[in-house]
Order: C-alpha cells, then sequence, then structure tokens
C-alpha cells in the first residue's frame, strides 16, 4: 500500500471513528418581566425573553416573584421555551394562582428557577437561572407613584363629568357655575384662581379640594430616581413619567385659562360652541393625545399624559432579565435512556483507538523509510 493511500484510510478511520464536534457560540440571555394591569391594579406581569437558558433534563424554568423581606414567594407559572429560544409568558386572570393582588406593592425581586417538569412547586429551588431585585432606595417612591396617579386619575374623571355638564347647562349662569367647579378642581383652594368665578357670592368645587395641578406637582419621579443608585432602567422610565405629567399639566392649565375666559362670555351660542372644549382637554389631560397619528400615544412632549405616566411608573419596577445562555448541542441517535456518560465514555474510547491506530501507522511508515 502506498503512503498516500495509507493516510488516506486513516483519515477515513478516524472520520467515522470520531463524531462530528459542533461548536455552538455562547449567546447572552436578554428580557424583562413587567407588571402591569389586567383586570385590577399591577395584577398581571409578562416576561419577554430571547436566548433564554435551556433547562436541564426533566427540568423547566419557572418564574418566581419574591417579597421585599424574601419571605414570601409567588410562583408566576412555568415558562414554555420557543424553537427560537424566546419566551412569551403572561401571569393574569386566566393563570393558576392569580387571585388580583397589586404585585408591585407586593413583590420587589423575581427569580427564575429549574424546577421538575410538572411538580408544581410552592417555593424556588436552590436551582436559580436568574435574578433581579428593583432598587430598595427606589421601591417605594415607585409605589406611591402608582397610587398618586391613580388618585389623579379619579379626580380628573370628576372633573370631566362636571365639565360635560356645561354644553347642556339651561342658561349662562348655569354653565359658569358648572366652570367654577373646574377652575377651582384644578387649581386647588390655594392657587391663584381659586374663587367664586361665577360671581354668585359662593365659591364651589369638586374633588378632594386638593387640586389637580397640586397632585401632578407631587407626582414627580425625583425620589425614586436618586434611590436608584444610577440604575438605567428606573432613570429612563422616570423620566419618561416626568414629560407625561409635564404634558397633563400644560392640557390642564390651558382647560382652567380656556374656562375662565369663557366664564365672561355673554352670548350663550358662543358659550356652548365652546365650553365642550373644556372637557376634551381634562380628558386629553388623563389620556394623552396621539399628536403623530401613529396609532399610539407615546411617552414624547405633547403626546403622554397621566394614563402613560402610571404605565411609565410600572416600567420603572421593570425586572431585567440578563445572562449568558450556552445553547445545548444536539446529540443525534443518541438514546435518551441510560446512564448520560455512556455516550461520553463511548466517545472518549474511539478517539483514544483512532489515536493508537496513528501511532501505529507512524510506527510502520518510519520502519519502511529506515
Amino acid at each position: 500500500m502506498t503512503k498516500l493511500k495509507l493516510i488516506l484510510s486513516i483519515s477515513l478511520i478516524i472520520g467515522v471513528a470520531i463524531p462530528t464536534l459542533h461548536v455552538y457560540a455562547a449567546s447572552s440571555t436578554t428580557g424583562t418581566a413587567i407588571i402591569f394591569d389586567s383586570l385590577s391594579k399591577s395584577d398581571a406581569i409578562v416576561y419577554s425573553i430571547e436566548n433564554a437558558v435551556t433547562p436541564d433534563s426533566g427540568k423547566e424554568l419557572v418564574g418566581w416573584l419574591v417579597s421585599d423581606d424574601a419571605k414570601t414567594n409567588k410562583s408566576t407559572g412555568a415558562m414554555t421555551i420557543s424553537d427560537t429560544g424566546a419566551i412569551a409568558h403572561t401571569f393574569d386572570q386566566s393563570s393558576t394562582g392569580y387571585n388580583g393582588d397589586n404585585l408591585l406593592d407586593s413583590f420587589a425581586s423575581i427569580v427564575i428557577t429549574q424546577e421538575t417538569i410538572g411538580s408544581n412547586p410552592t417555593a424556588p429551588s436552590s436551582n436559580i437561572v436568574h435574578s433581579y431585585s428593583v432598587p430598595s432606595g427606589s421601591i417605594s417612591h415607585i409605589r406611591k407613584l402608582t397610587t398618586d396617579f391613580t388618585s389623579i386619575t379619579s379626580e380628573l374623571n370628576i372633573a370631566i363629568t362636571e365639565a360635560s355638564k356645561a354644553s347642556s347647562s339651561s342658561s349662562l349662569a348655569a354653565g359658569n357655575q358648572v366652570l367654577e367647579k373646574v377652575v377651582n378642581a384644578i387649581e386647588g383652594p390655594n392657587g391663584s384662581n381659586y374663587g367664586d368665578l361665577d360671581k354668585n357670592g359662593t365659591t364651589e368645587s369638586v374633588g378632594d379640594g386638593t387640586g389637580l395641578l397640586v397632585h401632578l406637582a407631587a407626582a414627580t419621579s425625583a425620589n425614586a430616581i436618586s434611590g436608584a443608585g444610577g440604575n438605567a432602567t428606573v432613570d429612563t422610565h422616570g423620566k419618561l413619567v416626568d414629560t407625561n405629567t409635564a404634558n397633563a399639566n400644560s392640557l390642564l392649565v390651558q382647560a382652567r385659562d380656556e374656562a375662565i375666559a369663557l366664564s365672561s362670555e355673554t352670548n350663550s351660542t358662543i358659550f356652548n360652541l365652546n365650553v365642550a372644549r373644556i372637557a376634551v382637554l381634562l380628558q386629553n389631560a388623563r389620556d394623552g393625545i396621539d399628536a403623530d397619528a401613529s396609532g399610539t400615544i407615546e411617552s414624547t412632549t405633547g403626546e403622554g399624559a397621566v394614563r402613560q405616566a402610571y404605565v411609565e411608573t410600572q416600567k420603572m419596577a421593570t425586572f431585567n432579565i440578563t445572562g449568558d445562555a450556552t445553547p445545548v448541542t444536539p446529540v443525534v441517535g443518541t438514546p435518551s435512556v441510560g446512564d448520560s456518560l455512556v455516550p461520553v465514555s463511548i466517545k472518549l474510547v474511539l478517539v483514544f483507538a483512532a489515536l493508537l491506530l496513528v501511532m501505529g501507522t507512524g510506527s510502520l511508515l518510519a520502519r519502511k523509510l529506515i
């Protein structure tokens, strides 16, 4: 046998004996888990993950919410991983364990663990894949902000209901009485425009008596941001909170000023044509405006308002999911039963045998050359 044929034969034997090695580059797991409103306030959470960690054989990934003192855990259920390594998992009213509780008020951390498939554990295992906590210096301020925006929304609803009465008022006097209540609800008792707008000798208002502008001025993300220790998520969404409240403030000021100007109108036809705009401005201060007609009201100058500020506040408490996940190399034809070390042992034996073959052949060639 010629040396060329011998070498080719050895290469063929080695190629058959040693399985092909598949090398997969490590990919970084990225994602978020965000609490949102489903049937009630902050009662649901949605996970969006890319390049998820592949669980061990017989295991599945389960998400958990953890209380501030780490003594209470709430399972948000086992998560399904797509063929592309993505997770899109929602815990809401359709999920086992849902009770409508405010998750943001009760929990400040999240962990994702590997659990035995179908075991439905009541507590997370120590096999933690990911974990994240909202900055401790921010969480109380974030919770307070969600409560503040809920209250502001309620106050806006009262003012909108009152303003809507003006267009159906039986007289200018009755319409101006409505405008007075709306202006005072916006301004608050300490505001310079608060008072007896319709000059009937009685100062009237609606709402809690504080003033919408006062409530908005207090609903700032400053404390949450300062307590976050530079956390980018809190900082980013906190600034969007303030953008939205600034928009709402401008709309409330506009509603107040237009109401004051309209209160001096003596022509009932002109009054009725313009008074409906006051309610619209209040609605915009609550719901925002799709100024660019994109189909979405965004947290940008001139668009977002109180509703968007509330959502951005929830997003300040986003649970960030990051880490390195190395995909498992698929083994074609390897039995799924028996000791997992057997396939590895066989491969090692084959490699060793191939090396011996190479060494023996090399020795044989050396003798022929002598």
